[in-house]
């Protein structure tokens, strides 16, 4: 029997599978409800997918790399928040959190505008 993890929302992410996703060898829950089953996956591991895609952006004035926008972007997303302005809002109260968990040289985390403008112009 596997050692039960300490899993927290900065290390790992609960979403719905999909057909193909529950035929791959994965550690499945049940969420709170028990309604629905979920799985579990590594937010590092995303992170190393991400870092293959291209950036358009310029270099001017990037503070934060794509990958880190996008998967802050995901983890408020998967949390409730539908709009640039609860993502901005979601982070800010757990700026803390996520400024340790991802190891980020800067104090801060994006903003509604850097949000909306990664949206627009990248996804």
């Amino acid at each position: 029997m596997k050692e039960k993890k300490n899993l927290n929302l900065l290390s790992s992410v609960i979403c719905r599978p999909t057909e193909e996703q529950k035929e791959v060898q994965m550690d499945h829950i049940t969420l709170e409800n028990g309604q629905e089953e979920g799985f579990v996956f590594d937010v590092g591991d995303l992170m190393e997918k991400l870092q293959q895609m291209v950036d358009p952006r310029k270099a001017r004035g990037k503070r934060y790399t794509l990958p880190f926008l996008l998967v802050v972007i995901l983890l408020a997303k998967l949390a409730g928040e539908d709009t640039p302005k609860g993502m901005a809002e979601w982070l800010k109260l757990r700026r803390r959190q996520i400024v340790a968990a991802f190891k980020s040289n800067r104090e801060s985390v994006p903003a509604y505008n850097t949000i909306g403008r990664t949206l627009a112009d990248t996804v």
